[in-house]
């Protein structure tokens, strides 16, 4: 998002979130508007201290994230970021796979189902 206003979370949210979801966030004003769009959207401010907590999976990819880049890549221009995490969550996705090699030529093989 370019910024953080309301209607560009409203847009977003809109445009990738189904509208049977059940959302989860911090209680910043920008969200406000989210119980319009989605079936059910909980907002909850949360301590510093105890923030990592209630999305422990978040917290944990973020940080992975963050070291990744800078381990790795040490830096990650804006026009490449997208193939960066891109990269990352197809890692993630297929972390815990026993068959990586007859998976990746089954995925590669695999034509994506494309919806209009």
């Amino acid at each position: 998002m370019e910024d953080l206003k309301k209607e560009s979370h409203n847009e977003t949210v809109f445009g990738y979130v189904k509208l049977l979801s059940h959302l989860k966030s911090d209680a910043y004003p920008g969200y406000i508007d989210l119980n319009n769009l989605v079936a059910k959207h909980t907002s909850k401010i949360m301590p510093t201290k105890e923030d990592h907590t209630e999305l422990p999976f978040m917290d944990c990819a973020t940080e992975n994230l963050k070291r990744w880049i800078h381990g790795i890549f040490h830096h990650v221009s804006e026009k490449y970021l997208q193939n960066y995490l891109d990269e990352l969550v197809y890692t993630l996705n297929r972390r815990n796979f026993k068959r990586s090699i007859g998976h990746l030529l089954n995925a590669s093989l695999v034509r994506p189902r494309v919806e209009y």
